[in-house]
């Protein structure tokens, strides 16, 4: 392989600069989104918070209906045994006992219907402290997650001036200044991938075969070639030599 055209040269150290700074600004692109996936973490954690609130609220407005419907039947209860005193008559001593162990069913029915409704108050006041300690956790989380965030994205943003006055600086030295404008023609358009190499007469990047003769002359690496196909500058790297023994067949 003859050696590389200087301008060749710069111009594959300007793609490594621009593949940086690419893989920079996508850091600092993406700041916004992974700083909402962080608030929607939060927003999800205090909205467990408030719906288990919400659920102690109903389960906690049954349980103080239960005790009044409890204690509204214990007071019937009540009643009819005082009323049993005063019945006169075999007929009416009859009626309140049937009232008395109709009051007994209720009470024994709602006293069973409250200790559900506590069981479920002191599970739900329990849901609420459990959602509570997630959400410190979470928001503890999200803290450390954030500053590392932030310091990942000042990283990018001191990394992403540098590479730019890197890039000044090699630009500079470029003396094909139509070589160049084609490179930055390519960044814009191609999407940060301007110079690749050849490999196998194909180019790498889009993988249309080169004409025998474009593949002779990318070879030389000897002036700014092009692809036919994408337009993307290319250069050329032999493979390595081959050891002894890797083209023999294994016995």
């Amino acid at each position: 392989m003859s050696s590389l055209l200087p301008d060749l040269e710069r111009l594959i150290a300007l793609q490594r600069i621009e593949t940086e700074r690419a893989a920079a600004a996508r850091i600092i692109a993406d700041v916004p989104d992974r700083q909402a996936a962080l608030d929607e973490r939060a927003s999800s954690a205090r909205a467990a918070v408030a719906e288990a609130k919400a659920a102690h609220d109903a389960v906690n407005a049954a349980r103080r209906d239960a005790e009044r419907d409890y204690n509204a039947a214990e007071a019937r209860l009540a009643k009819f045994k005082d009323q049993q005193h005063a019945v006169k008559t075999n007929k009416e001593y009859t009626a309140i006992l049937h009232e008395i162990e109709t009051a007994q069913g209720d009470v024994d029915r709602l006293s069973g219907d409250l200790i559900v409704k506590m069981d479920e108050t002191e599970a739900a006041a329990a849901a609420i402290k459990q959602a509570e300690a997630a959400l410190k956790e979470v928001e503890a989380a999200i803290a450390a997650d954030k500053k590392a965030l932030d310091a990942e994205a000042a990283e990018a943003t001191e990394r992403l001036k540098a590479l730019d006055a890197d890039r000044a600086a090699l630009a500079a030295q470029v003396e094909n200044q139509r070589a160049l404008a084609i490179f930055d023609t390519l960044i814009r358009t191609r999407k940060t991938i301007a110079v690749v190499q050849a490999v196998d007469g194909l180019c790498a990047e889009c993988h249309v075969r080169l004409r025998p003769q474009v593949f002779a002359e990318v070879r030389r690496n000897d002036d700014i070639r092009q692809c036919d196909s994408c337009q993307r500058i290319l250069y050329y790297i032999a493979p390595p030599p081959q050891a002894d023994g890797d083209s023999e067949g294994t016995a």
